[in-house]
């Protein structure tokens, strides 16, 4: 008769073991791998960094040339416009050939003596004569004035005036030819002879008249 082969009493490990095995194992195994690496002395290499001297180099681009500016044109002239409407027409002034305009002389409180004074031509067209009674005579003449800030500085001398006279026998313009030197005297001569009112005549006429300031002894 064969012989009986004995049993395999020892049953094998349930799978729930088995893994706990393994895990167990690997854990060895990681545990056995860190040591040996905490055991050898870690070295470490220095490198001495080597940095150069920073170069910075600077390039200047060329300057573009300007363009050259081109003059302005100039502006084109302004063309001169008519005036609209017409302008005022001063009176025609008319001369008096060889004609004369006697000034009484003014009081002697005044201290002022008028002379006559020989008409001028002026540049106006042929003027028509007039009688030198219509052009001239000025019953209303008042004498003039003598500042008295004049006589207490001693101040004398002639006024030459250019009197221009309207149709209506109004002077409208008395000028300053000559001066007598002190501004008093020639207002004060001015003034008068602006209150003067002649005779009408048939035109506007212009004569010289001297009014003369002079002080007593």
């Amino acid at each position: 008769m064969p012989t009986p082969r004995a049993r395999n009493t020892l049953a094998p490990y349930p799978p729930a073991h088995r893994r706990q095995i393994v895990c167990l194992a690997l854990a060895l195994g990681l545990h056995a791998l860190l040591f040996s690496t905490l055991e050898s002395p870690t070295s470490f290499v220095s490198v001495p960094a080597t940095v150069g001297p920073l170069q910075v180099s600077l390039r200047f681009a060329p300057m573009q040339p300007t363009a050259a500016l081109k003059p302005h044109a100039p502006p084109p002239p302004l063309r001169a416009h008519a005036l609209a409407g017409t302008a005022k027409q001063r009176p025609t002034i008319r001369a008096v050939r060889s004609t004369a305009l006697t000034v009484p002389a003014p009081p002697p409180s005044a201290s002022a003596v008028a002379h006559t004074a020989t008409g001028s031509a002026a540049d106006a067209p042929p003027p028509a004569i007039v009688p030198a009674e219509l052009a001239f005579a000025c019953p209303f003449r008042p004498a003039p004035i003598y500042p008295a800030l004049s006589r207490r500085a001693g101040e004398r001398g002639a006024v030459l005036l250019q009197v221009s006279v309207d149709e209506s026998g109004h002077p409208f313009r008395v000028e300053i030819e000559q001066s007598s030197g002190f501004e008093r005297l020639d207002q004060a001569a001015q003034a008068a002879v602006r209150l003067w009112r002649c005779n009408a005549s048939r035109g506007a006429v212009t004569a010289r008249q001297t009014i003369r300031f002079a002080l007593d002894g």
